[in-house]
């Protein structure tokens, strides 16, 4: 049987999704002969709707009538049949019948159609796929058809009207999920490929991006494509320094670093970096009393720092909605403008995200989850690494040691999900300051790196020296060692 008898067979029956221009009367894409075929494949071999069922739903058929014998291939192939029996015809008409749902459907006459379609049963995979392929180009369609209608009416916040038609076409492009599928063989080769690079390598870089810190990069092998690693630390004590140390020694390297703040402004971002750069107390730079050899180094510095591939957004109220907007754009148009391809994400600090239009009314912890989970889902889309910069949790100074207890995990505010989606997470905390053998208080200028967890290694903890007129870290540790 050609599956296109299909809607001649059942016709009214039948309900496919609507044509969406009625003007033109133009069929959203569709594929009923790959739908017949998938059924057809899974009724004459059930077994096979473990390999489809990960990625295909009901709801992907174009024709109602094929949803419905799927939704019940896929209710019956879970069940226990009798003696052994599988997800034959008569169970699948069976459990159609009980629901009412077998007229709908063209009766048992069209289940024996479709079985004797007979397709290649190996290939139910691949027509699986045409059958996916079809449901997001036609849900491409309405989502722009969608927009485009509230385009037109009252579509409230520009910006935000924006933002939510990117989300929702990006929420298609992710589910690609079967175009997407490696075989194990293809995965090996490119896999066995990079190990092969990494081991030519050997003595020379870790296998990330190096961070510029030597005992870092020797515990965890750097930032890795797809990582989201969490910087967090209480206000004050130099988390962005830190992360911006990080981000310019990336871009020393020829690759491409977007820094996304929606705290600090671009200015004083630069003035930062300037600073370490040129060696000069940052708080004399920033008020312009500097001797003439600090303001020639400030120059040279400046001239450095121009041609590296590093930018910077600061746009006010930026949401996670517009970072992942602006990260996408900037893959491209990065490699143009620095001949760099973008390799690193920071985005300063995760709990300062304004709200996406569907987080109106959501809670701040709600808000913190959203935002944290979509920067770990940005990482594995782009295949980038993501620095992310977080506020930690207060801690009260201890009455007898002057110093605050050494965070430990679920340090970070405001929501867990920070720390559970994170590949990699580290607190930046502040050393007893001694005067001989009494403890003080806290030193600013004497950190603690402490690694709660990592994916590439073990935990541990690196000392850390801070130079804050010149915003500059310096890692004192070679290796993992103990807390100070």
């Amino acid at each position: 049987m050609q599956a296109s008898q299909h809607l001649r067979l059942v016709g009214a029956r039948s309900t496919p999704e609507p044509v969406h221009d009625p003007e033109s009367g133009r069929i959203p894409p569709h594929d009923l002969d790959a739908e017949v075929a998938v059924l057809s494949a899974l009724l004459l071999d059930d077994q096979r709707i473990r390999q489809v069922s990960s990625f295909l739903l009901p709801e992907h058929f174009y024709a109602e009538a094929h949803r419905r014998i799927y939704e019940a291939l896929t209710h019956v192939a879970k069940t226990d049949a009798p003696d052994g029996e599988r997800a034959c015809i008569v169970r699948v008409g069976s459990w159609l019948k009980d629901r009412g749902r077998i007229e709908q459907i063209g009766g048992m006459a069209y289940l024996t159609e479709i079985l004797n379609y007979a397709p290649a049963i190996a290939n139910v995979g691949q027509y699986a796929m045409i059958v996916h392929d079809k449901w997001r180009a036609r849900q491409v369609i309405a989502r722009c058809q969608e927009f485009a209608a509230r385009g037109y009416v009252d579509y409230g916040d520009a910006q935000a009207f924006a933002d939510g038609a990117v989300r929702a076409l990006s929420d298609v492009a992710r589910r690609n999920i079967a175009g997407k599928v490696e075989s194990n063989l293809t995965a090996l080769k490119r896999i066995v490929k990079e190990i092969a690079a990494r081991m030519e390598a050997a003595g020379t870089r870790p296998v990330g991006i190096l961070t510029g810190f030597a005992g870092y990069d020797h515990e965890t092998g750097g930032l890795h494509a797809c990582d989201k690693t969490t910087i967090a630390a209480l206000p004050g004590v130099g988390k962005t320094a830190f992360a911006l140390q990080i981000a310019v020694n990336v871009a020393m390297q020829g690759i491409g670093v977007l820094i996304l703040s929606n705290e600090m402004g671009r200015d004083q971002l630069l003035l930062r970096i300037l600073a370490r750069l040129a060696r000069v107390d940052g708080r004399r730079l920033r008020d312009g009393k500097l001797t003439q050899p600090e303001w020639d180094r400030v120059i040279e510095a400046a001239g450095k720092l121009a041609i590296l591939p590093i930018l910077i957004d600061d746009t006010e109220g930026m949401t996670v909605g517009y970072a992942m907007h602006r990260a996408r754009m900037e893959v491209g148009r990065m490699l143009e403008e620095f001949e760099a391809p973008l390799g690193l994400i920071v985005l300063d600090w995760v709990q300062n995200f304004g709200r996406d239009a569907e987080m109106h009314g959501a809670k701040d912890h709600e808000v913190v989850k959203h935002s944290t989970r979509a920067l770990k889902d940005l990482g594995k889309e782009l295949r980038l690494p993501v620095l992310e910069v977080a506020q930690m949790k207060p801690a009260e100074i201890d009455r007898t040691t002057k110093v605050r207890p050494r965070p430990t995990k679920g340090c970070v505010a405001d929501s867990s999900w920070v720390e559970k989606v994170s590949d990699g997470v580290v607190y930046l905390h502040r050393n007893p300051l001694r005067e001989g053998e009494r403890i003080v208080g806290e030193d600013p200028s004497s950190l603690t790196l402490c690694m709660t967890k990592n994916r590439w290694g073990d935990e541990g903890c690196l000392q850390l020296r801070f130079d804050r007129p010149l915003q500059a870290f310096e890692c004192i540790d070679s290796k993992f060692g103990e807390a100070a």
